[in-house]
């Protein structure tokens, strides 16, 4: 019988022959075909079984925020906005239901850039602060 050795040197018994594999080709797509069409095929192959759909940035309902710090403050999601005075805060629920009302630039500098979209209602941490007598927007 045939050997061969692998990455570690040791000879193993050769059962099989490999074939190389042709590149797989997509017959969806052509010429046209963007970046931007593959972000949103890699988006449909990818989301998770909770997401909604893709974020557009912080100041939207829904937004998964991911933190930066978990020493810090957890995982939360944009739960509604508020208005005071001239500025918009986004209420954000985190994921054992503190509330936080937060400025666009306090969110990009204690969460990461959002992907996904979630739904509000059925969150953990917004049941959790209904339960508390938050009042949510």
């Amino acid at each position: 019988m045939a050997q061969s050795l692998n990455q570690t040197g040791f000879a193993l018994p050769v059962t099989h022959f490999r074939v190389p594999r042709q590149p797989y080709k997509d017959e969806s797509m052509n010429e046209e075909t963007t970046l931007d069409n593959l972000e949103e095929l890699t988006e449909l192959t990818l989301r998770p079984h909770w997401a909604i759909g893709l974020a557009e940035g912080y100041m939207q309902r829904g937004v998964q925020l991911c933190t930066r710090d978990g020493r810090r403050m957890g995982n939360a999601v944009v739960a509604g906005f508020e208005t005071r005075g001239e500025k918009t805060f986004a209420v954000a629920v985190t994921d054992v239901g503190t509330v936080m009302r937060l400025t666009q630039g306090e969110l990009a500098e204690c969460f990461h850039e959002p992907k996904w979209l979630m739904d509000v209602v059925s969150h953990a941490g917004v049941q959790r602060a209904r339960i508390a007598g938050e009042t949510l927007p």
